[in-house]
């Protein structure tokens, strides 16, 4: 999706790792998934939202704002939509036969796409919290987090941004 976006010229569109879409640190959309089992198979169903109704509250940067604010204030907003869909599609295309041919050029894209990495982070889990440097994504799509304790992989947990990693911190 935030192929899509920057498609229809959100180009500050990021992913907060794991399932945030965001423009300049305010919340846009997201991605769901539930898995379940259906006898002896295990399904995901997957959702994604975008909100094309108005610019997110808490974007404060005057360019990002502007920028929405043209995107968002389109006068065909079923245009707008079908341009987003379409994008979207044609990225899920792309992306599928990325992943069939050069499964390391999708995981450098994903990774170029994250807000995350190099930012000082707490990722709240089920057994707790960590705070540390977020200093990449793994093979298997976990966040490497650098914590006093040394490097941890994090599968999944509610990431929050603590302030942007100083330009000697940042990976």
């Amino acid at each position: 999706m935030t192929r899509a976006l920057r498609g229809i010229g959100v180009e500050k569109a990021a992913i907060k790792w794991p399932n945030d879409l965001q423009i300049g640190g305010a919340k846009l959309g997201g991605i769901l998934a539930e898995g379940c089992d259906l006898g002896s198979r295990h399904i995901a169903v997957v959702g994604i939202g975008v909100n094309l109704t108005g610019v997110p509250k808490s974007v404060n940067d005057r360019e990002l704002a502007s920028v929405a604010a043209a995107i968002y204030s389109d006068s065909d907003f079923y245009e707008l939509r079908s341009r987003l869909l379409s994008g979207y599609l044609r990225s899920l295309d792309e992306l599928e036969l990325l992943r069939d041919r050069a499964p390391e050029a999708l995981l450098r894209e994903y990774r170029s796409m994250l807000s995350t990495i190099g930012q000082e982070v707490m990722v709240e889990m089920g057994d707790g919290s960590l705070m540390g440097l977020a200093a990449g994504v793994d093979g298997q799509g976990r966040l490497v987090l650098q914590t006093a304790e040394g490097e941890r992989a994090i599968a999944s947990g509610d990431v929050v941004h603590l302030r942007p990693a100083t330009a000697e911190r940042k990976v």
